[in-house]
């Protein structure tokens, strides 16, 4: 997606596709489940969407697709909801995650909130212990897809829904594309498909993310090596 973008602004210059290096972002391993356990889903809530949808022609009600799936998520047996902070803002900033997430949670009693990450691998190495997980920040879905735990973005942008498309990776909820009622519809599927989605995830970081991960650290050592040495 990204080459084709070049291409069309008429650059010429040589191009190399690789991958965003969030997916080999260390995390510590998932902790090991009791069969039976009770379920973790995990809802990546944007602030940014939550407040400012408006601005990318979704298609959805992004408020009411979270409601709608916290209610539905929270009805199902030994299952738990928990709401997930990405992009942390100033206190009271319209976009800041962490702050639409305790809103929301004020309304629904029985959701669990997670913690406010210092960074990255910590947010990762808690991503990992869920068994399903949605969002609509890119870089909180790539956790997810890079740790194994079956994901389903809400994409907004050219660039959330190109990624996924390189991943051939199909399960992704077009904001800009679908109602909230087929969102749900989508959403819940994934969900009772977690396993398949999971085979795919294990699939495409072998095939896909690793060998473009690899090109992409061969080629900067190349530009390395071409540097000059220092004094």
């Amino acid at each position: 997606m990204s080459s084709l973008a070049f291409k069309d602004l008429g650059v010429t210059a040589p191009l190399e596709e690789v991958i965003d290096v969030a997916f080999r972002l260390p995390f510590e391993s998932a902790k090991v489940k009791n069969q039976g356990e009770v379920i973790k889903v995990g809802i990546n809530v944007s602030g940014l969407l939550y407040r400012h949808g408006d601005r990318f022609g979704l298609t959805l009600d992004y408020p009411e697709l979270n409601r709608r799936l916290i209610t539905a998520f929270g009805a199902m047996p030994n299952t738990e909801v928990w709401l997930v902070s990405h992009v942390h803002h100033d206190a009271g900033d319209a976009e800041d995650d962490f702050t639409v997430i305790n809103e929301i949670a004020q309304q629904f009693p029985g959701v669990k909130i997670a913690p406010k990450f210092e960074n990255s691998e910590e947010a990762k190495s808690w991503i990992v212990n869920l068994d399903f997980f949605t969002g609509g920040r890119m870089h909180a879905c790539i956790g997810a897809f890079s740790s194994i735990v079956p994901v389903m973005p809400i994409a907004y942008s050219r660039k959330f829904n190109g990624l996924f498309s390189t991943l051939n990776y199909p399960h992704v909820v077009d904001g800009r594309c679908v109602t909230t009622d087929e969102a749900m519809t989508m959403l819940i599927a994934g969900f009772n498909g977690r396993a398949t989605l999971r085979d795919e995830l294990v699939r495409s970081m072998a095939e896909i993310v690793k060998v473009r991960l690899d090109r992409y650290q061969g080629v900067m050592a190349d530009i390395l090596k071409e540097l000059p040495t220092a004094a």
